[in-house]
């Protein structure tokens, strides 16, 4: 019988999974990569392309031509797009972040032949119905009128302006004369410039079989989509540290951002960097969250994150707080940066935030979706297949002198922008 009262055996001996896949190329050129696994009939079908907030200029252009896509081609209406994948059980899914854009569709792969030429129309011919288009901008200006009363959002939109310049794709902010200057002419343009003419790859995962790889293959043959990357994109200049609070009248409380910029993954010390950041902010035990809702009660979350860019890494702190304990608040933020830069880590608080990191990262690769998403990654930064066992290895080995030494580098308080949204 299993003794329950105790705590399973902790073993670091481990093995990741292995990324091991199948690829080809398309007679245009398109890589395509396929996870043949899982025990259930269900695929993933991912089409990336070089479509994002960087590429298009801004991310509201971006994101309004991934999103209008299928809201009608040549011969569909939206409606008939999405009876058509719902009558099947298929799922659309698309996104349009800072670096890249995707138009993923899962469906069970018995019903593929049913279910793929309707994507596949979708990303070669979509109208962008003017109705369509003119209901996305209302519909966006509302819900932007709405959110800009919110000093969470107001703190969202506006610290990466803060970091990267307001003119730069990274720091662009959402307006509504953005999003009214939205025409159907500029979303074909973009349309045809970076999905037709700049998809990066083709990723599938899931369950299989002979015949479906087959069809499938022969289907991607016929693709059109050529991936022509153009020009490469320049880093953004990133600007001095500063502070800036954004008065909100009716707020009651204040919303926190606090960050800078450090080296991304290809950088030797970006995987000391990610347990430095889960001992300050990065779990649910971290030391923020330890003092400013566990002990000082000034918050129900807070937490820290590193987000790798692909012309920038973004270390950040993020809260919101009572608006009379705003200043507290800051001063215990600034005094747990301080404690990692002049106090070694306990060996016992190390292993268990290593732990903790590497027991997410198994679980991230938990099945094919997982472990293509993974792989996608390592694709999108231009890293090694062997990244992830080097990424591993780093932090199981890490020393609380090392983050001691990372932490005197990285965490100065006179480095972080700090943007506060709230009432004085």
């Amino acid at each position: 019988m299993l003794e329950r009262t105790l705590q399973p055996p902790y073993r670091n001996d481990f093995r990741i999974p292995s990324l091991e896949h199948d690829s080809f190329k398309t007679a245009t050129g398109i890589p395509v990569f396929l996870f043949k696994a899982g025990s259930e009939n269900v695929l993933k079908i991912e089409f990336v392309f070089n479509a994002g907030h960087i590429q298009a200029g801004n991310g509201t252009i971006a994101t309004a031509c991934n999103m209008l896509m299928r809201e009608g081609t040549k011969n569909r209406s939206a409606k008939e797009i999405s009876e058509a994948l719902d009558y099947f059980g298929s799922y659309y899914e698309s996104e349009a972040t800072r670096d890249r854009a995707s138009v993923c569709l899962y469906s069970l792969s018995k019903h593929l032949n049913s279910t793929l030429p309707v994507l596949m129309e979708v990303l070669n011919e979509p109208s962008f119905p003017e109705k369509e288009v003119q209901l996305y901008k209302d519909n966006l200006i509302q819900k932007l009128r709405v959110n800009m009363k919110k000093i969470d959002f107001v703190a969202r939109q506006k610290f990466p302006s803060l970091i990267f310049g307001e003119q730069h794709p990274y720091g662009i902010q959402q307006t509504e004369q953005s999003i009214g200057a939205i025409q159907r002419e500029n979303l074909q343009e973009l349309h045809k410039k970076l999905y037709l003419h700049g998809i990066r790859y083709v990723m599938i995962s899931g369950n299989l079989g002979k015949d479906e790889e087959a069809w499938l293959k022969n289907i991607l043959q016929q693709c059109t989509m050529r991936p022509e990357f153009g020009e490469s994109l320049s880093k953004p200049d990133i600007l001095p540290p500063q502070k800036k609070f954004i008065q909100s009248a009716e707020a009651i409380q204040s919303a926190l951002r606090l960050g800078r910029c450090v080296p991304g993954r290809e950088h030797e010390d970006y995987p000391g960097l990610q347990v430095m950041n889960t001992l300050l902010g990065g779990h649910f035990g971290s030391r923020l969250m330890s003092n400013i809702r566990e002990d000082k009660g000034y918050t129900y979350g807070i937490g820290s994150g590193i987000t790798p860019l692909l012309n920038a890494t973004l270390l950040s702190i993020s809260t919101e707080v009572g608006k009379e304990v705003t200043g507290d608040a800051l001063k215990e933020i600034y005094k747990e940066l301080q404690r990692l830069r002049t106090e070694s880590v306990e060996l016992e608080e190390l292993e268990l935030v290593k732990n903790y990191m590497l027991g997410t990262f198994l679980r991230s690769m938990d099945g094919p979706f997982q472990l293509a998403e993974r792989f996608s990654s390592l694709i999108d930064f231009s890293l090694p297949e062997s990244w992830y066992h080097q990424y591993l290895e780093k932090v199981k080995n890490i020393r609380p002198e090392n983050v001691l030494s990372l932490a005197k580098k990285y965490l100065k308080p006179e480095d972080f922008t700090e943007l506060v949204v709230g009432c004085e």
